[in-house]
């Protein structure tokens, strides 16, 4: 249960936009997390609240929040730790929560649905592949 730590993961989502663009359109996960803490204000209980073991709440669903952005479009990972705008991301100063959270959830879905039509497709024999004991009796 949230005692301090109050957002969700979707919460996160416009702040984080939000962050990024003060940070000059990118930012390295400790100075976003930084600037969002500033955002919204956030006093040292909610920053400190734990998730697991030693990862706090804020931390853990930021790192989920700018996986959704990211999946949909508006964020990059431009390399270990450092996170850009795209220019979809430059040009969008606010999202539909639940617009993004659909999005995302129905892209998951169609990739897994790829891959396991992919992996069938794969494991599936080919009609030219006829096992040999056929060929002997043709």
């Amino acid at each position: 249960m949230d005692k301090h730590f109050k957002y969700k993961y979707d919460d996160l989502f416009n702040p984080t936009l939000k962050a990024i663009k003060n940070l000059g359109n990118s930012g390295s996960v400790s100075e976003i997390e930084d600037e969002i803490i500033k955002i919204l204000n956030l006093n040292e209980n909610a920053i400190n609240e734990i998730h697991r073991e030693s990862t706090t709440k804020l931390t853990y669903r930021l790192a989920w929040a700018r996986n959704y952005l990211k999946r949909y479009g508006l964020l990059e990972n431009s390399s270990r730790g450092v996170w850009a705008l795209t220019e979809d991301g430059k040009k969008t100063n606010e999202v539909n929560k639940e617009k993004v959270k659909k999005f995302v959830v129905k892209k998951d879905k169609d990739e897994r649905l790829e891959k396991n039509h992919e992996n069938l497709e794969k494991d599936s024999p080919k009609i030219d592949d006829k096992p040999e004991e056929i060929d002997e009796f043709t």
